[in-house]
């Protein structure tokens, strides 16, 4: 009881204040305490972004707006390339921002180069 609420032996956490509950082991003369709570869950281990995923995606998004005959499109893959390979080899989370910027990219490269063979053929 951290509060000093009654509450019955079955409950793990306070309803009032949230603390985790002592409870005796149930095995007869051992009153060996054991606390229930937040303590024994596994820790969860957070992991950064890859940087150079997000730069590649940023990249990559930018070659939708400024196209330069597919060059911007051709550094974002490169770059989110590098940003994939980057984070599973050192287990890090941004794989699918990664996987984003290679998608935009080519895409961005294929409108280009619809664009510049269109431009050739003077349809445009």
């Amino acid at each position: 009881m951290n509060c000093g609420k009654k509450i019955n032996d079955d409950v793990m956490f306070c309803p009032e204040c949230g603390a985790a509950q002592e409870r005796p082991e149930q095995s007869g003369a051992n009153t060996e305490k054991h606390v229930y709570g937040l303590g024994n869950q596994p820790e969860v281990k957070k992991t950064s972004y890859n940087t150079m995923s997000i730069v590649g995606l940023s990249v990559s998004g930018a070659s939708l707006v400024i196209n330069l005959y597919g060059l911007v499109g051709v550094l974002g893959i490169i770059l989110s390339i590098i940003g994939l390979i980057s984070c599973k080899k050192n287990n890090e989370s941004g794989q699918i921002l990664a996987i984003i910027g290679i998608v935009i990219g080519v895409l961005s490269v294929a409108f280009a180069f619809i664009i510049i063979s269109l431009a050739s053929l003077s349809i445009i």
